[in-house]
């Protein structure tokens, strides 16, 4: 392979990879943008199911990050609301 032809590829493949970045980056904006993260959706969900009360859908979230301390934080929302729904049926 000749210098010429492996500056072309090196090239080609920095290219690449900024376009990569750049589709990901604009396709979580956009994401964002449309109704927000899955994160957020689900905190508001579970924030309606506590009619509002944020500080108690917070507690709710903490508490079931205290019993699986790994999950991530929309995983906790989400197994709060379900908990939630569970015991308030």
């Amino acid at each position: 392979m000749t210098m010429n032809s492996l500056i072309l590829v090196i090239s080609l493949v920095a290219v690449l990879a900024c376009f990569i970045l750049v589709l990901r980056t604009t396709h979580k904006r956009v994401g964002r943008m449309l109704g927000g993260t899955t994160e957020e959706k689900a905190r508001q969900e579970l924030v309606k199911l506590c009619f509002g009360d944020e500080e108690a859908a917070e507690r709710l979230r903490q508490r079931e990050i205290k019993r699986s301390p790994y999950i991530s934080s929309r995983e906790a929302y989400k197994r709060a609301a379900r908990r939630y729904r569970r015991h308030n049926q």
